[in-house]
């Protein structure tokens, strides 16, 4: 988490002073392991020599680096990843370079709007040692070796693909080490796995290793498809794109079913499948090894003539044509926000009635659904399922696409991602509806989820219910297309980060870089409100900003107990609200009731009293807002978790601090126990019990286990 001290330090510091003296007022959220800005919004700045082309965007942006060292330091080996207009927007990004390794997951971006005016930029400069750039000490056979340790992996069936080298930064206590790793693949069959690993290549250790495949617990030429549930009746559609073949001919259908085959000689025999231009659906039948057995259709007729093709149960499966139809029909919805946008625009492989129950996955590669079993229909046979997956594949085929060659790393965010891809296609909050049986769902999007996440979950699908809760909440108060376009151009600043909490931050502010109008943030944007209210609404606005510290220990007094806390604002935008800091107490369970705080004369401390009390347990919270409103607590989840501590005067009635032997009896009669006895003793330290006790002096302990074979 950012630490506030050395986030107000590095923008008090010399380089940022002068940036500022140059550009006028721009704010920093600092990578604290490259003291570099890794995101900064502020007063729009002119980019000479840029021309609304990739060329000149790239040659302005490396100019603003150059003339601008003090921020970014003495950085070789950036090479560009990407420079491409998405709305009104320029998003330029470069890959950072170690002796020619690149380095993973290294920020360096750029936003300049079509006036071109820079409104946005990030760079986490990496200062690498120069000995990385030494060759590898093991071969890329060895690590592709090295990468199946730990898997079950059988040579028959699995396969590990993959050479690529990266410098990979690992920060550590506030330091940074490197390492030059290879990014490999392993896939394996049983259980069907797409593991990306990360392999050291001076050692063969594995240094990361993930599942790239997302699920989620749930998921005319004609064809009978359900429309939007799978307990609707089945309704004749229209399929476009689909494929229409006659020998060497081929032809593919409108979005009307449509289509006109330039076939030679008479009669010919006309074919198709469900297969087409964005997807090839093929069918598992119950087995691991796909296909087993495709929707086909071939019939002779004479040329020319008319040859409807209707895809009904007697040819094809409902799955296969479900899951054809909404392929498609999401396929289409992202073109029709963003047509520029190609990455998805591909035969993308879509396997249904794989082997297995109530679920579906994306796997990097390919879309996965389930057959129909323990209670939940065939996972292809669901509708915002299809879209929920399709939407995992447009979140890494965009970041792909645009320099980031993992994909979205974060899994939260995937998921969050992908449920909005459902509910904003079919305008329903709903995801797996009909999951379990008709009348069932797996979760909502309008949800009330709050960052920090304190629900002792570490499931990516509920943590994403945050962030995908304020998107909703946005759709709301702006609309459907606004939201929709929003939501999808956000993806182009690519934000991610291995905090979750982090990773939603940084989508709220692409959300605002795709709403702005005058490529200028410092003056706010056209839905400033909406969004930042939504956001706000769920800790992930410019609330996450604000941080709060109020340690108050026991106080063996009548009072007044003062509290005292440490509020800070470390936002690009917006400020704290100085007069909004509150204290919240109660007094022995009595409802709450607050007192302002002021400021106490020290740097970024507020404090106020709590009245006299001859014997209390207080419970207490310091609440404070941004000037936007954002409001945040200290404890986060207040006042659901508080603080609390004992003010008044008391009398010792028994202390012992175990260093004298009082003559205690262990054992009770008839406990035959011969294992977790209590002792007094000086204990050993482990991994789950501390080796020095909390006196101030002495050395022993009380302690006992529980015997689980009397419990």
């Amino acid at each position: 988490a950012p630490r506030p001290d050395v986030q107000q330090a590095l923008s008090r510091g010399t380089a940022w002073r002068d940036f500022e003296r140059r550009y006028g007022p721009w704010r920093a959220q600092w990578n604290e392991a490259t003291s570099t800005p890794h995101r900064a919004i502020g007063r729009a700045i002119p980019l000479p020599g840029f021309a609304g082309d990739a060329a000149s965007a790239d040659h302005a942006v490396r100019g603003f680096i150059a003339r601008n060292s003090s921020v970014f330091g003495a950085v070789d080996g950036l090479e560009l990843a990407n420079a491409s207009k998405a709305g009104s927007v320029w998003y330029v990004r470069y890959r950072q370079s170690v002796g020619g390794i690149p380095v993973l997951g290294s920020d360096w971006e750029f936003r300049i709007g079509d006036n071109g005016n820079l409104m946005a930029f990030g760079a986490d400069a990496h200062q690498a040692p120069a000995r990385l750039a030494s060759a590898p000490r093991i071969g890329a056979g060895v690590a592709r070796e090295a990468a199946k340790a730990g898997i079950a992996f059988d040579p028959a069936t699995d396969r590990v693909e993959g050479d690529r080298l990266w410098v990979l930064p690992i920060e550590r206590e506030g330091a940074t080490e490197y390492r030059v790793v290879y990014e490999l693949h392993v896939w394996t069959k049983n259980p069907r796995r797409h593991w990306y690993t990360l392999v050291d290549a001076a050692n063969g250790e594995i240094v990361q290793r993930r599942d790239k495949r997302h699920f989620a617990i749930t998921g005319n030429v004609t064809a009978t498809v359900h429309p939007t549930l799978p307990s609707d009746a089945l309704t004749v559609r229209p399929l476009r794109n689909v494929y229409v073949n006659s020998g060497a001919a081929q032809a593919f259908t409108d979005s009307l079913g449509n289509y006109s085959l330039n076939a030679v000689g008479s009669p010919v025999t006309v074919t198709s499948g469900l297969r087409g231009r964005f997807v090839d659906v093929e069918r598992c039948d119950n087995n691991d090894v796909c296909p087993v057995g495709d929707a086909s259709f071939s019939s002779s007729t004479s040329n020319p003539s008319a040859r409807n093709i209707a895809w009904i149960t007697s040819n094809s499966q409902t799955s296969e044509r479900d899951a054809y139809y909404h392929v498609n029909r999401a396929h289409d919805w992202v073109k029709a926000i963003d047509p520029a946008f190609t990455a998805c625009d591909y035969e993308l492989k879509t396997y249904v009635e794989l082997s297995d129950n109530c679920g579906a996955f994306w796997d990097g590669v390919s879309l996965n659904f389930f057959i129909a079993g323990s209670g939940c229909p065939a996972s292809a046979q669901l509708p915002d399922i299809v879209y929920h997956e399709y939407g995992h594949a447009v979140n890494d085929n965009l970041y792909i696409a645009n320099g980031r060659p993992a994909g979205m790393d974060n899994f939260a965010m995937q998921e969050a991602l992908a449920d909005l891809n459902a509910a904003f296609i079919l305008d329903d909050p709903v995801i797996g509806n009909g999951f379990y049986g008709t009348g069932t769902i797996l979760r909502t999007v309008a949800d009330d989820k709050v960052w920090p996440f304190d629900e002792n979950s570490v499931d990516a699908h509920s943590v994403g219910l945050i962030l995908a809760g304020a998107m909703w909440d946005l759709r709301q108060s702006v609309g459907l297309p606004i939201a929709q376009r929003l939501f999808h151009f956000a993806r182009y600043g690519l934000p991610d980060d291995p905090n979750d909490g982090k990773a939603f931050n940084e989508y709220f502010v692409e959300v605002l870089v795709a709403d702005d109008n005058d490529a200028n943030l410092s003056n706010g944007t056209p839905h400033y409100t909406q969004i930042v209210n939504a956001f706000n609404a769920h800790g992930i606005g410019t609330n996450y900003f604000v941080s709060i510290t109020a340690p108050v220990e026991d106080q063996p007094n009548t009072g007044p107990f003062p509290v005292n806390a440490i509020i800070t604002y470390s936002g690009l935008f917006g400020g704290l609200d100085v007069t909004s800091p509150r204290l919240y107490y109660s007094v022995n369970n009595a409802a709450f009731t607050f007192v302002p705080m002021f400021p106490t004369g020290n740097p970024d401390e507020y404090g106020a009293q709590i009245p006299q009390q001859a014997s209390a347990v207080i419970r207490y919270y310091v609440r404070a807002t941004t000037l936007d409103g954002g409001a945040q607590t200290d404890p986060p989840s207040a006042p659901v978790r508080t603080y609390s501590f004992i003010g008044g005067l008391y009398s010792v009635m028994l202390e012992n601090d175990f260093d004298n032997d009082l003559g205690w009896t262990v054992g009770a009669s008839g406990d035959a126990a011969t294992s977790g006895l209590w002792l007094r003793a000086d204990p050993v330290g482990t991994p789950i019990q501390p080796e020095n006790d909390h006196s101030a002096s002495g050395t022993f302990w009380s302690m006992g286990f529980i015997d689980t074979a009397r419990r």
